[in-house]
């Protein structure tokens, strides 16, 4: 299902692409098992007056978000799997890992520029030190993902696992990890995503 990596550090500031992390039979199997998921409009976590708060910002992002809570028994098992071969080839603690959330952007969708680190330093897991990013399709034009200060793009292709780390060695927020979802301009995209935290966030046995 997944790519035979050897296992590896991620540096600091590197954007890591690995190519054919799932084949494109399982993304399209996973697409199929997401068109019975409930789909919403994507939120934006804000922070306001030191209280965070979700809102949906269509200027900012404009997608539509499945969450793992209505993934279904097959596609859970797949995520599994995938959490597996993470933690052989990138010390991932799944453990850490957020809910995994599947997002879609249709032609027009898109995903201003923001850093996915620097709001959660104060919940008990710890702020997101890793981000993972799992493209199951590509539009015809446009979606790359880009990261401005670094000046580095990443087109979308089926089975393509995205990962970069949101933290400096001293534990606060690399600002120069800003990214955004540039414009669809013709076909859809479609991507799985999670975070992991400094520290365990899910329930034992979950």
């Amino acid at each position: 299902m997944v790519a035979r990596l050897k296992t590896r550090e991620l540096l600091p500031r590197e954007v890591l692409v690995v190519d054919s992390f799932v084949s494109v039979e399982i993304c399209n199997r996973i697409l199929e098992d997401l068109e019975h998921s409930y789909w919403h409009s994507s939120a934006v976590v804000q922070l306001r007056s030191g209280r965070r708060r979700s809102e949906i910002q269509e200027d900012f992002r404009a997608s539509v978000t499945a969450q793992q809570a209505w993934f279904g028994p097959k596609l859970l098992r797949t995520i599994g799997r995938i959490e597996k071969r993470l933690s052989e080839i990138l010390s991932c603690d799944p453990a850490r890992l957020e809910s995994w959330q599947a997002t879609r952007y249709e032609r027009g969708g898109r995903f201003g520029y923001h850093i996915d680190g620097g709001h959660w330093k104060r919940s008990a897991a710890g702020d997101r030190k890793r981000s993972y990013l799992l493209y199951l399709d590509s539009p015809q034009k446009g979606g790359e993902t880009h990261f401005r200060a670094l000046d580095i793009t990443v087109p979308p292709k089926p089975g393509r696992l995205v990962v970069w780390e949101n933290l400096l060695p001293s534990g606060q927020c690399d600002h120069a990890m800003i990214h955004g979802g540039l414009e669809v301009r013709k076909g859809k995209k479609t991507t799985l995503v999670t975070w992991e935290r400094e520290r365990s966030i899910r329930k034992e046995g979950k």
